[in-house]
């Protein structure tokens, strides 16, 4: 809800009378959004190790005759 009231905030100003304010801040401003990268590797490998994704992989393995979708490019 309160997405939409931002959207037709702004949609309803002149281009050049929107704030800062209209748009919001940006997240994690003025603070470390920095990644430690042995954090990153331990978490996806715990992820990649959780049941649901080993079936998953399992499954995906076993998907040989699916066709590949078509995606258009510009």
């Amino acid at each position: 809800v309160v997405m939409i009231q931002a959207i037709n905030k702004i949609r309803n100003k002149d281009k050049k009378q929107i704030t800062k304010e209209d748009l919001g801040e940006v997240y994690g401003a003025g603070k470390d959004t920095g990644v430690d990268n042995e954090r990153l590797i331990e978490v996806n490998r715990a992820i990649r190790q959780h049941p649901t994704e080993i079936i998953g992989a399992w499954l995906r393995e076993r998907m040989t005759g699916m066709a590949k979708i078509a995606v258009a490019t510009k």
